[in-house]
């Protein structure tokens, strides 16, 4: 990818939708981390910020970089008035309020509620393996990927009791478009009917448990107390909404750059197959490496230096995760694949601070699960290569819009998914 950037390393004219594109963005990553770690993006003058060590110091920091700047993303002005209740509740808190209600949340992702999970995501992935025929093409990411997250994430949030499938990955597939640019008018025109059609979803999941209450997580949800006081159905929808749209993504489009990662390096499918105790730690640099939340936005609060640079007071921040995730001064030749780095864990992939991920735990577990499952069953793996991909358009998203995959078993059937790794 060619970039002009003139001799202003504060200014060099990088546009915002070169971070748009998401087949291979990684270029401009590299530019911006030896070159302009700290700068203004065009048009509107945002600044990008690139390197590890400023990520994470802004990441540990809400009284500096307060997350309400994700409110230029989240609530771009173009957006129509009654679809600008999606805050996605803590994800756009500061400390103190944030503190309180992340601790509300965190019972959705305790290691109790995990394990309970466990079974389900087991019977999920054989039965969908099961149904995949070897050595003939089809679409991973919605045949196994979607279908997968669909039924473990909304057992979690409800949406499995009226909501399919189909519904929930056009309504993905929209908000992961959302940027601060004004779209065409059609997408405007989708976003809003989408959204109401999601609040109205919501609104009925929150009416039943409030009516008819059961042992779990939505349950719990709209009967918790904060400061003697329940939560809002404004507060409740957007919870429901933040566990749903964090849930699906980071799981959904992990396994299909697993894949694509798999089909492009068969020795380690084959290392893996071999030995799947390290299936942890290809998840963690496949984390590292696709960084499928590309970005956060932060607002600060004071004028702050980053890298030499000064950054005005109320800034919009774009802190590039993926850039930080590929900095050479934290993660030595950072394009290679290496699943024996001793800083492993040490990536941003989820983020960091007090707005670490709530779900990371959870898709950990759902990824390695799924991929024991898939490398039991199948020997071979073959997906497009890069650039015959559709990919999104998004600064917040690294998402494919589909994956066509043939698996091959060397001549054993889908029978080999009950087998035991240890046979492999």
């Amino acid at each position: 990818m060619s970039l002009d950037i003139d001799l202003d390393p504060i200014r060099p004219g990088i546009p915002l939708g070169l971070l748009e594109d998401q087949e291979n963005p990684f270029p401009v990553y590299e530019r911006l981390l030896q070159d302009h770690p700290v700068c203004q993006l065009e048009p509107d003058g945002i600044w990008a910020v690139s390197r590890y060590d400023d990520v994470r110091f802004a990441l540990e920091r809400p009284n500096l970089f307060l997350s309400s700047g994700l409110m230029a993303a989240m609530q771009p002005d173009w957006l129509h008035e009654d679809c600008r209740d999606r805050d996605l509740f803590i994800i756009m808190q500061d400390p103190p309020d944030h503190t309180k209600y992340r601790a509300l949340l965190n019972r959705a992702f305790a290691s109790k509620m995990i394990q309970a999970l466990i079974p389900l995501m087991h019977e999920t992935a054989q039965g969908l393996v099961k149904k995949i025929r070897p050595d003939e093409q089809f679409d991973f990411q919605k045949d196994f990927a979607y279908a997968y997250v669909h039924k473990i994430i909304g057992h979690i949030t409800g949406i499995e009791e009226g909501q399919s499938q189909e519904e929930v990955s056009r309504w993905l597939e929209v908000i992961g478009k959302l940027s601060p640019e004004k779209p065409d008018e059609h997408y405007i025109r989708e976003f809003g009917e989408l959204h109401r059609a999601q609040k109205e979803h919501f609104n009925n999941i929150i009416r039943d448990r409030r009516e008819h209450p059961r042992e779990d997580l939505v349950s719990a949800l709209v009967h918790a107390e904060v400061d003697g006081e329940q939560l809002t159905d404004h507060m409740l929808r957007n919870a429901l909404d933040l566990l749903l749209s964090a849930g699906y993504h980071t799981t959904l489009q992990m396994l299909c750059h697993s894949m694509i990662r798999l089909s492009q390096q068969p020795d380690l499918r084959q290392t893996l197959s071999a030995n799947p105790q390290q299936i942890p730690a290809f998840i963690e640099e496949a984390l590292r490496l696709e960084s499928i939340a590309p970005a956060l936005f932060r607002q600060t609060t004071e004028d702050i230096e980053l890298s030499g640079v000064r950054i005005p007071r109320g800034a919009t921040i774009l802190l590039l995760l993926a850039a930080a995730n590929r900095d050479p001064r934290q993660f030595p030749n950072p394009t290679e694949f290496q699943m024996g780095r001793p800083n492993i864990k040490m990536h941003l992939a989820f983020g960091h601070g007090p707005h670490t991920c709530l779900g990371a735990a959870l898709a950990r577990q759902e990824i390695k699960i799924a991929l024991e499952t898939i490398l039991a069953a199948f020997h071979g793996i073959s997906c497009p290569v890069d650039h015959e991909l559709s990919w999104s358009k998004s600064v917040l998203l690294r998402s494919v819009n589909a994956l066509p995959t043939v698996f091959t078993n060397d001549g054993f059937t889908n029978g080999g998914a009950d087998k035991s790794l240890s046979a492999h």
